[in-house]
């Protein structure tokens, strides 16, 4: 059941009470000159997507209005199109083919947040706050852009899927954006959202999300760290007032750099390298702004329990989440059924115990020499993170956010805490983390990290004058094994080789798997160039023995390429391309060998099939 929100969630503000006639007037004014801005950063910005925020504006716009009105507001959003892009010189015909997208987009935009989705819960929910994101920025622009990309591409013979994928990503983009800032204004009006932002806090936090989101993108290597860490920190101390306006900021300063030209991929690319650009830009806006719903429903219930004793006793034996009370002697004085249930005990058996001794050795440290203190001391935590330990021993994360109660003289009375069981999300997390760091057929480093590996050897390399080794290898005649044996076995193959090869590491080493039947090996604390072919000769040699996949006998080998640090390059590029080439002189000289990159003719190896 959706909890009542805040005071101040009824939709008083004055774009539902103005005339329909002036409502239209002021969607039609509103969207032509959102619309404008974005025309004109177009057109800077080259082929780079808009950050389309007009449509996300107009879908809030048409939710203050009851439903007999959207006819009226639906003529005045035609005439902004019209208007928007007769003033951009655009012929009437092409306007309509505009408009036949835009209008879509905003009309199923407004009737599925209508239809589907709670204002209310979406700020303090979030599965609510996704099914808005999903069913507002992601479902209307997908088909709107369909129905765009249609109608354009038929006129005037321009690329489908350039069209879609272009119009799509901006327009998901700026809806996703605007629409947590739109469902707030909606559920609390502009009076209160105000009075949030305005808080000497948050106005500090939007000023350094600004600073962060104009500097990071034009000097630093991962500029969105920095943005989504300063994001976080304003959802923490902003609630979701200030995360939604931070998230809505961030994205306006990311598109004016984008189209200024100070940011944007780091080569030309085409329309699916954009989609890409823009992805971590999603990925940093979306979390921050669930976190600071999921925030805003623990600090409600928080409130609640603190308004009356009866009520928290009710909560207690109701609430399905974790909970507990202590006393003053820190010892537990009351436990949810949820906080039994999920760590294997009854109620009995807990009450009068301290709650440290429900918990890890380590947590139970950080819980008694800094959590507790800083508890009692400031009166509240959020977000601290704990683990416990079932009756069976097995650890469980948590994440507790407290309060401190004092009775009338001011004396402590008992702390109250909400403990959120995060032991999932941190198992799914520490799973992505791997996942982006390693090959998900062999279980071998990936690119990714084989890159951030060599990049660190060539650092220390030339701080500490070491020698190293980059080993490229590829697997001989496997595409005639794929295609005649098929790609099951190739795929068993390429893990049986690649446990081969992982076996033969030092301690030292890594060997990854950059893609198809391509491996590299990074050999380090090489005493001379004879080290490298020593451990390349073993590569050889151990790879080169039969595999059995199921009841078929492969003979496999491999032809590698050595090229060495800093003999043969001193870059990471120079010794990928140059152990590479080396790896093709192999292939030439008859495969089943090494060449080191020194052997190398002067106008390098072409490739060699195989």
């Amino acid at each position: 059941m959706t909890p009542p929100g805040p005071p101040g969630t009824a939709p008083a503000a004055g774009i539902a009470r103005v005339p329909l006639a002036a409502a239209g007037a002021l969607l039609a004014g509103a969207y032509i000159a959102v619309a404008l801005g974005a025309v004109l950063l177009s057109r800077e910005s080259g082929k780079m997507a808009t950050l389309w925020y007009a449509n996300a504006m107009a879908m809030v716009f048409f939710q203050f209005r009851p439903s007999r009105d959207w006819a009226v507001l639906t003529g005045a959003l035609a005439v902004a199109v019209v208007t928007v892009n007769a003033l951009t010189g655009r012929d009437f015909g092409l306007s309509l083919l505009f408009l036949l997208g835009n209008g879509f987009e905003v009309l199923l935009g407004a009737a599925l947040l209508r239809r589907f989705c709670s204002p209310a819960a979406s700020l303090q929910e979030v599965c609510a706050l996704l099914k808005v994101l999903l069913l507002g920025g992601v479902v209307p622009p997908f088909f709107g852009a369909l129905i765009a990309a249609a109608a354009l591409s038929a006129d005037g013979g321009d690329d489908f899927l350039a069209i879609w994928l272009i119009w799509f990503e901006g327009s998901a983009l700026g809806t996703i954006a605007l629409l947590p800032l739109g469902m707030l204004l909606l559920v609390r009006g502009w009076h209160s959202v105000s009075q949030d932002v305005s808080r000497p806090e948050v106005v500090l936090g939007l000023m350094l999300v600004s600073v962060v989101a104009g500097w990071a993108p034009q000097w630093v290597e991962h500029p969105y760290i920095y943005v989504s860490t300063s994001l976080v920190l304003l959802a923490v101390i902003g609630h979701m007032a200030g995360a939604a306006s931070a998230a809505l900021l961030v994205s306006i300063i990311v598109g004016v750099l984008t189209a200024k030209g100070a940011f944007g991929p780091v080569a030309e690319t085409d329309a699916f390298g954009e989609a890409l650009f823009y992805l971590p830009l999603i990925l940093t806006l979306v979390p921050p702004v669930l976190l600071a719903a999921s925030l805003e429903r623990t600090r409600y219930t928080l409130r609640r329990l603190a308004e009356s004793e009866d009520d928290f006793r009710i909560l207690y034996n109701e609430t399905p989440a974790m909970m507990q009370a202590v006393d003053p002697q820190g010892k537990l004085v009351s436990v949810s059924e949820a906080w039994c249930q999920r760590l294997g005990y009854r109620r009995e058996e807990v009450i009068g115990q301290r709650p440290s001794e429900f918990m890890t050795a380590e947590s139970r440290g950080r819980a008694l020499g800094e959590i507790w203190p800083r508890l009692l001391r400031e009166g509240r935590i959020d977000g601290a993170e704990l683990q416990m330990c079932t009756r069976s021993g097995a650890p469980v994360d948590v994440r507790i956010s407290a309060i401190r109660q004092r009775s009338l003289d001011g004396g402590l009375l008992r702390t109250l805490a909400v403990l959120t069981d995060v032991t999932e999300e941190k198992r799914l997390a520490e799973q992505m983390t791997y996942l982006a760091h390693h090959d998900a057929l062999t279980g071998l480093p990936n690119r990714m990290r084989f890159e951030g590996a060599i990049q660190h050897a060539c650092v220390h390399g030339h701080r500490h004058h070491d020698r190293f080794a980059v080993l490229y290898m590829d697997l001989d005649q496997f595409k005639h094994i794929n295609d005649t044996l098929g790609h099951g076995v190739g795929d068993e193959l390429l893990k049986a080789v690649a446990q081969r090869l992982d076996a033969t590491l030092r301690d030292s080493d890594m060997v990854s798997r950059l893609g198809g039947d391509e491996f590299v090996m990074l050999a380090k604390n090489l005493c001379s160039r004879e080290d490298a072919g020593a451990i390349a000769r073993k590569l050889v040699k151990r790879v080169a023995q039969p595999v059995l996949v199921g009841d078929v006998t492969i003979n496999v080998s491999i032809s590698l390429g050595i090229a060495v640090f800093p003999d043969d390059g001193k870059t990471p590029a120079a010794l990928i391309t140059h152990a590479d080439q080396a790896m093709y002189r192999a292939k030439r000289n008859g495969r089943n060998q090494f060449c080191f990159f020194s052997e190398v003719s002067p106008e390098g190896d072409a490739p060699a099939h195989g």
